[in-house]
């Protein structure tokens, strides 16, 4: 969810070069590693996330699914949480 919202709003910036065009992904990857650093969520894929956003823009299909995979990962998760390892 942050690298979507960090590149959703990144797509929002015009871009009328492709210099601007690097600068904004990288500020959208950025911007999300920094964000999931902060509130010790680290996720490199969610960065991707953000890049990929940034890229094409945002669409509401993308959220649903984006959304929905949160929701199904997490339930699997706090589901199966007693026969995990940790392994940090």
């Amino acid at each position: 969810l942050i690298g979507f919202t960090c590149g959703s709003l990144s797509s929002l910036i015009p871009h009328c070069n492709p210099l601007a065009e690097l600068a904004i992904y990288s500020l959208a990857v950025g911007l999300s590693i920094l964000i999931m650093i902060v509130t010790d969520t680290a996720h490199p894929p969610a960065s991707g996330t953000a890049l990929g956003t940034a890229i094409t823009g945002y669409t509401p299909e993308a959220l649903v699914a984006i959304i929905t995979s949160t929701i199904v990962l997490s339930t699997v998760q706090y589901i199966l949480r007693p026969y995990l390892k940790n392994l940090v």
